[in-house]
C-alpha cells in the first residue's frame, strides 16, 4: 500500500442526514504539492468514508450550520486516513474520474474547512 504525507489545509464535506442515518458521509478533498488557486493543472484526490465509522477522529465542532437535507461541521482531524474495507480513494482531474488508489494519509493536526464549496466547484 502506497503512502505519503500531505501538509496544509484541505476540504472536508460532511454530509450529514440525521443520527446514524445510513447516508452519512464525509467526502475529504486533497490538493497534493500544489498552490495555484485553480483546479486546471491539478489532481485532485476524494475520499469518501461512512461517518459512522469515523466520526471518533473527529473533534467537537468550532462551527455548525444546519441546512434542510444535511448539515456541514468545521472539524478538527487528527489521525489517519485510510481506505481499508470503508470507502475509495479516487484520483481526479478536472472533476474527472482518473484512476483508484489505496493509501493511508496521516495529517497530524490540521483544520478542515468544511461548508463551503467543495474544491471540484472551485474552478
Amino acid at each position: 500500500m502506497k503512502s505519503f504525507s500531505l501538509k496544509g489545509q484541505y476540504t472536508l464535506s460532511l454530509h450529514y442526514f440525521g443520527r446514524k442515518h445510513p447516508k452519512n458521509h464525509l467526502d475529504l478533498f486533497l490538493l497534493p504539492g500544489y498552490e495555484k488557486h485553480h483546479l486546471d493543472d491539478k489532481v485532485l484526490i476524494t475520499y469518501h468514508i461512512s461517518f459512522d465509522q469515523w466520526r471518533r477522529r473527529f473533534s467537537q465542532p468550532i462551527i455548525a450550520k444546519r441546512g434542510e437535507n444535511h448539515r456541514y461541521r468545521y472539524l478538527f482531524f487528527s489521525g489517519k486516513v485510510a481506505n481499508g474495507n470503508n470507502g475509495k480513494v479516487r484520483l481526479l482531474q478536472h472533476g474527472k474520474f482518473l484512476a483508484t488508489a489505496g493509501f493511508i494519509q496521516k495529517t497530524g493536526n490540521v483544520l478542515l474547512r468544511i461548508g463551503k464549496k467543495n474544491a471540484m466547484e472551485e474552478k
